[in-house]
């Protein structure tokens, strides 16, 4: 008894047939659509802020600063926390003076509307000027918050960067310092040179 040979399914035979038909088609047609290639997309590149500078070393971590000791008292310590504390009172309150009267020259008073096109020029520098110390502000506020972090976590009054005792002086003179005198002047002349 010999056993006929089965061949492949009939489908598989119609499904390279439609395959065909279709691709014949595309190539047959009068206008196709052309293909338009795109340029890749441009990567979106955040403004470095200054205290990322990729020539800088690295900071130490938390834990390795806290293995290192300051120097600093429990007196000492809570005499700059309670600095830190009354500056950020006042940068507060600065802020909040300089963003009111801001604000309160932007009614719609007519009494003190210019008059002439230079009073428009000063009245604009005057609010330019007066968001530049809004941000100056912040940013001295973001670092005060930090050192009072730094408190918290043990790691103040360490130079992040090289791990020795930040010197009592500059502590007293900027208690939101986070380097020592040496890494801070190394940071700003990088800066100077970009």
């Amino acid at each position: 008894m010999v056993k006929k040979k089965t061949t492949a399914p009939a489908a598989s035979a119609t499904t390279k047939d439609r395959g065909a038909r279709q691709s014949t088609s595309i190539k047959t047609q009068k206008n196709p659509v052309p293909v338009v290639k795109l340029p890749p997309p441009r990567p979106v590149i955040a403004p470095r802020l200054p205290e990322e500078d990729p020539g800088d070393p690295p900071e130490l971590t938390d834990n390795e600063l806290r293995k290192i000791k300051s120097g600093l008292s429990r007196k000492d310590l809570r005499e700059l926390k309670d600095m830190l504390l009354q500056k950020r009172s006042e940068i507060i309150g600065d802020v909040m003076t300089m963003e009111e009267a801001r604000n309160s020259g932007a009614g719609g008073d007519m009494s003190s509307m210019p008059l002439h096109m230079a009073d428009v020029g000063s009245d604009n520098y005057e609010k330019e000027f007066t968001l530049g110390l809004v941000e100056s502000e912040r940013n001295l506020l973001r670092e005060i918050d930090a050192a009072l972090l730094r408190i918290e976590n043990k790691t103040y009054g360490i130079c992040a960067v090289t791990g020795t005792p930040i010197n009592s002086a500059r502590l007293e003179i900027k208690p939101w310092a986070k380097y020592s005198v040496e890494v801070a002047r190394e940071r700003e002349r990088r800066r100077m040179r970009t």
